[in-house]
């Protein structure tokens, strides 16, 4: 027996022991973890929305996240992670550069730490999440990653995005739709904005005085949605008029009838992709539309009664309209032109150029070596005015110097336009 111990030292009791206290290694504890939001993993998106997630949870999804890098989009959507789960969520997060916190009750608070401690996320959606006017405002103070932010039905209200655009130094696209901002908030956020050119203000009961002032305000903004706004024929006409920026423009479901897409289509000189559908526009004002080269693009759709044949020239019509570019923005590459007295490679625009001024009641001539020379004297007046230039330029927002036009694919041969000495 004494033997047999000193040649076998280990007893059952202490091999038993020995392998109880024996240390797993993390490399392998982390795939069982995992293993709990696996199946909710689609390509580069993690889905956790309506399981009921609170603060505790956090960890978990972080372990999927480290254990599938190729995730950069997480949907945390209507669990119950509150401003604490928001905020560690943001602290733990390192890829997902795509955030739905919609419905988590965050408030206040939680908007603000998710802002303050956020490295990656560059869009955020903390719609449905009560934060309010302060909870707007500390997020635009305390936001330096997130460029898309989308704040709807947060009860924000005009002192809100006023705040928040006056804080704003990063989020080039915001959306504030059902935020209760009227037509006083609408104004008050285009006044204070310096940054967003994508903006979003839908079902906020601007009215036509909110459409207008909006328009007339506004300075940066090149995207605007007003859609849902009891804007009216008024607004619409208002809106055309006061717009200087705003290039692409919703309208829709605005109770607009031929009337509104009248005035719209004779004060409007600068959007030129429009939607102005589920309104009450018949054939009458969709013939506005027909011929103006301005347009790219004009959705007319689910409306009051518009007859195939005017749906097809105005279709037809769109599809000849210059490409890229209005009236405006060659206006403005002539006049930068004239300013630094080069020449200005359009790249093969053998049609686009005698349309645009045509439309501008210009005349241009080709010459034998494909340049363009401009033989109106009144545009020539236009062009040489430093006033015109640099109106065009502040309407754009755009310095030469900073800032380079982005001109689609060349084709084979280059056209340049020159203007006479």
């Amino acid at each position: 027996m004494t033997a047999s111990n000193s040649q076998f030292p280990l007893t059952t009791v202490s091999i038993q022991a020995s392998l109880e206290t024996k240390a797993v290694p993390p490399e392998v504890k982390a795939p069982a973890v995992a293993l709990r939001f696996s199946q909710h993993v689609k390509g580069n998106k993690l889905d956790l929305s309506l399981r009921d997630l609170q603060k505790k949870d956090i960890d978990d999804v972080i372990a999927v996240l480290k254990s599938n890098p190729e995730i950069d989009e997480v949907d945390l959507s209507n669990n119950r992670l509150g401003p604490e789960g928001a905020k560690y969520f943001a602290q733990k997060n390192t890829t997902a550069k795509t955030v739905d916190l919609h419905g988590n009750a965050i408030g206040a608070q939680g908007a603000k730490d998710f802002a303050k401690y956020n490295k990656v996320t560059t869009m955020a959606n903390l719609c449905g999440n009560a934060i309010g006017a302060k909870g707007a405002l500390w997020f635009a103070r305390k936001n330096k990653v997130a460029t898309t932010v989308l704040l709807n039905n947060n009860d924000i209200g005009p002192q809100g995005a006023r705040g928040f655009a006056r804080r704003n130094k990063i989020a080039t696209t915001v959306s504030l739709s059902d935020n209760g901002l009227g037509a006083k908030g609408a104004i008050w956020f285009a006044e204070n904005n310096k940054v967003a050119q994508t903006v979003y203000l839908s079902r906020n009961n601007l009215q036509p005085a909110g459409a207008e002032g909006f328009a007339r305000a506004n300075q940066y903004a090149r995207k605007v949605d007003l859609s849902s706004n009891f804007i009216s024929d008024r607004g619409a006409e208002g809106f055309a008029r006061e717009n200087k920026y705003a290039l692409t423009v919703d309208l829709s479901s605005n109770f607009i009838s031929d009337r509104g897409a009248e005035g719209f289509a004779r004060e409007n000189k600068y959007a030129s992709n429009v939607d102005l559908s589920i309104n009450e526009i018949r054939d009458r004002g969709a013939q506005c539309f027909i011929g103006n080269p301005l347009y790219l693009a004009i959705d007319l759709s689910y409306n009051l009664h518009i007859s195939a044949g005017v749906l097809a020239n105005l279709k037809a019509s769109v599809a000849k309209s210059p490409q890229y570019y209005g009236w405006a923005e060659v206006s403005l590459m002539i006049a930068m032109l004239r300013a630094n007295q080069g020449d200005l490679n359009l790249r093969g625009y053998t049609e686009l150029v005698p349309t645009i001024f045509k439309y501008m009641g210009a005349s241009v001539a080709p010459t034998k070596k494909g340049l363009f020379d401009i033989n109106d004297k009144s545009t020539l007046d236009k062009i040489n005015s430093a006033l015109f230039f640099r109106k065009l330029a502040a309407e754009r927002n755009f310095h030469p110097l900073e800032q380079k036009l982005e001109l689609p694919q060349p084709s084979p041969s280059p056209l340049v336009i020159r203007s006479n000495p």
